[in-house]
């Protein structure tokens, strides 16, 4: 009897962390700037035994534009990503680019990382007091009460399946495999870019999952009892 555990115990695995990644999805419908994962899964032989190979990309197509009039919110239209960097010195990528002022006039994240310029972090204060009028061309340029003072460092990837998120939401490559920095992005003051996340798609793909977990759950079941079966028919044969 060919008894495949393995392959529908390493299944199972696949379709439970698919369904948390589908169910994070759903649970950032509003999250600015938020990308949807993807589950790539694909089943592997290694020395006779079945792996499935599991695989999570975020998905770059933009999400809706969304007007605020708030100066210091930022969407980039086509690719690319702010990068900013974090207080250990890390520079990470984001789509959000929902900033505001700290108390020493840096451009930061909600969660207070300085959004980097191409010379550095972003300093909109006037003589490092209050801050000015920040304005911001479509090319990403950054004025400050009409006196230039930077360019927003916009990157991108050759292919954004190399990048990775922290634990705070911030994406990151490794090897930065492919980054480069976009010369003339397209930058739209006092607008955010919503989540790119289709609730009717990600309620469709949970319900076909939950299916697919019933089908393995039953085929484990019935292996199971044929297992017993077989272990009874034979002790049965050795006391005859």
């Amino acid at each position: 009897m060919d008894i495949r555990f393995d392959e529908l115990k390493e299944t199972l695995k696949s379709q439970e962390r698919k369904l948390d990644v589908i169910s994070n999805n759903l649970s950032n419908i509003n999250s600015t700037g938020f990308k949807r994962e993807l589950v790539f899964i694909e089943l592997l032989k290694d020395k006779g035994k079945d792996l499935v190979s599991m695989k999570i990309v975020p998905d770059f197509r933009e999400g809706p534009l969304e007007k605020t009039d708030n100066p210091l919110d930022f969407a980039i239209s086509g690719r690319g990503l702010f990068a900013v960097i974090k207080s250990d010195g890390e520079e990470r990528y984001t789509r959000n680019g929902h900033f505001k002022v700290d108390e020493e006039g840096f451009l930061v994240t909600p969660t207070g990382e300085k959004v980097l310029g191409k010379s550095g972090p972003i300093n909109v204060s006037i003589d490092g007091l209050k801050p000015g009028k920040v304005e911001v061309s479509p090319f990403g340029r950054i004025y400050v009460d009409s006196e230039y003072i930077d360019d927003f460092k916009i990157v991108d990837f050759e292919d954004y399946s190399v990048l990775r998120k922290d634990r705070e939401g911030f994406y990151y490559a490794g090897n930065r495999s492919g980054l480069r920095e976009v010369e003339e992005p397209h930058i739209i003051q006092g607008t955010l870019e919503a989540s790119n996340v289709n609730p009717v798609d990600e309620m469709i793909e949970m319900i076909t999952l939950h299916r697919h977990f019933e089908s393995t759950q039953k085929a484990i079941k019935t292996l199971d009892e044929q297992l017993r079966k077989t272990v009874n028919d034979v002790g049965k044969y050795k006391t005859a």
